[in-house]
């Protein structure tokens, strides 16, 4: 549920997938790498999210819906 952001189930399908992705691709080999990789992740997936809610912002303020 985390990837949620609006009534659609697109984003939230999207950054769970994108999530499960990522996670596979950043997991660490090794403890030494854990931090670095960790901070990767969050970095591009709070980017992500970011992205979406400027996107998802805009849609609602350029719209001429009440």
């Amino acid at each position: 549920s985390a990837g949620f952001i609006e009534p659609l189930e697109s984003t939230g399908l999207y950054l769970c997938d994108l999530a499960a992705v990522m996670l596979a691709e950043h997991f660490p080999y090794t403890d030494d790498m854990m931090e670095m990789m960790a901070f990767r992740f969050n970095r591009i997936i709070y980017n992500r999210y970011l992205e979406i809610l400027d996107f998802i912002n805009m849609h609602y303020c350029l719209s001429r819906r009440t």
